[in-house]
Formats: C-alpha cells, sequence, structure tokens
C-alpha cells in the first residue's frame, strides 16, 4: 500500500491540474509538486519495499558497491541537499520551465536524490550492507533539515522575486508574485521539515523501544502498525 500510494503521488503531481498550475502559473503550486517528489514519494515507495525484494532485484557486484557507496550517510545527504539547491537557483529554476526536456530531467533527479537521501533510514538494506544505528538516522536527519530550513527562508523572506518566470505568468486569485513566493517558501519550510522531523522522531521511538528490551521491561513507548 505504501508503494503505491508512492506511485499514486508522482502521479497526481504530474497528471493533475497541479502540473499546469506550476508550470504556467503559481510558484507555491511548482513548490508543492516538488515537495512529493523531493519527500513523499520517494519515501513511501523504500517503505513499501521488503529487504527480500532488495536482495532479489539488486544485482552481485559492481552495482552492490556502488549501493553500498551512496547509503553512506554523508553521501546521501549531500547529494539530496545538493541537487534541491542546485535546482532552485534562480538561472536553473527558470530554465526548466522553459524547457520541457530538461523539466522532465529535473523531477527524475529529484526522485532519484530523495530515494537515494530516505535510504540511510528507510532502505530496503541488502544483507551485506550495514545499517546506520538508530540514533545516527536521527542525527543525520536533522542535519539533512538544517539546509533544507535554510532555503525555505531564503524564499520566504526574501524581499524581492527571486524567478522572473513567475513576474511573467498570469496572475491567479489575486496573488502577487512576491506572495506567491513567500506562499512556496513556506510550504518547503513547514511541510518538508514535519517530513523529516516526522520521520526522525519515528526513528527516536524505535529506539526507545528497544532499551528496556535488554532489561526485560515494557516499551517505553506503545506503537500501533
Amino acid at each position: 500500500m505504501a508503494f503505491h500510494a508512492g506511485t499514486a503521488l508522482v502521479f497526481i503531481g504530474l497528471s493533475s491540474p497541479l502540473d499546469a498550475l506550476g508550470d504556467h502559473y503559481l510558484f507555491s503550486a511548482h513548490m508543492t509538486q516538488h515537495l512529493l517528489f523531493l519527500f513523499a514519494s520517494p519515501l513511501l515507495w523504500l517503505i513499501g519495499i521488503p529487504s527480500w525484494a532488495a536482495e532479489a532485484v539488486l544485482p552481485d557486484g559492481r552495482v552492490r558497491r556502488w549501493i553500498r557507496t551512496l547509503c553512506q550517510p554523508a553521501i546521501a545527504g549531500l547529494l539530496w541537499v545538493g541537487v534541491m539547491w542546485l535546482w532552485h537557483i534562480p538561472q536553473f529554476y527558470d530554465a526548466a520551465l522553459e524547457n520541457e526536456g530538461l523539466h522532465i530531467f529535473e523531477h527524475l533527479t529529484f526522485l532519484a536524490v530523495s530515494t537515494i537521501g530516505w535510504w540511510p533510514v528507510f532502505g530496503p538494506y541488502p544483507a551485506e550492507i550495514r545499517r546506520e544505528p538508530i540514533l545516527s538516522q536521527a542525527l543525520y536527519l536533522f542535519f539533512v533539515s538544517l539546509p533544507c530550513t535554510a532555503l525555505a527562508a531564503i524564499l520566504t523572506l526574501s524581499p524581492r522575486l527571486l524567478y522572473p518566470f513567475y513576474a511573467q505568468a498570469p496572475r491567479l486569485f489575486g496573488w502577487t508574485p512576491l506572495f506567491d513566493q513567500q506562499l512556496g517558501g513556506l510550504l518547503m519550510w513547514l511541510p518538508g521539515d514535519m517530513f523529516l522531523m516526522g520521520a526522525a522522531i519515528s526513528v527516536l521511538i524505535q529506539w526507545m523501544n528497544h532499551l528496556p528490551h535488554a532489561h526485560n521491561q515494557q516499551p517505553l513507548v506503545q506503537s500501533e502498525v
């Protein structure tokens, strides 16, 4: 169910009115689309893939060595955040809106680096790839959230319009281009950080539930699936 929900969100992002709104009218609609690709869909895909499927699908040899390298939190986090920042540089952002092929490539890179970025915490690890300790996973998510918050703050608090493309776009709902940009920044700031902080809290709950087991005690936090 999680895997298919992730696919459904990609379909909504690309085939619903959200796509046309983001491509031609509203920066905030485009940022909503980016949130689906950068945070929601890849997370659901990884939650929905069992470890035995990773063992069956991933070939032996060089490909697994590459995956082992990409699964290192430092590399995964830098790729995730770096690509996110790169595509939000005004020149690259506007270029993707004006070139459909480049726009498709942008979305594919978002899905790819987000999958890599979530992998150290939720990825279906093959047997020979060691998962990071739970506390390290939570710390990793915290550090990833910092540059995401910084980017969102720049978009929200900037006193001027950063993306000339939307200055020329037809206006909807009476929103000014600057208000639209600020709304888009808030969408990245609040829901984006909620994804990361929610994931960090979930792994900390797992850690707390495992602590008392070593002493044959009841879990500190009860969770239901």
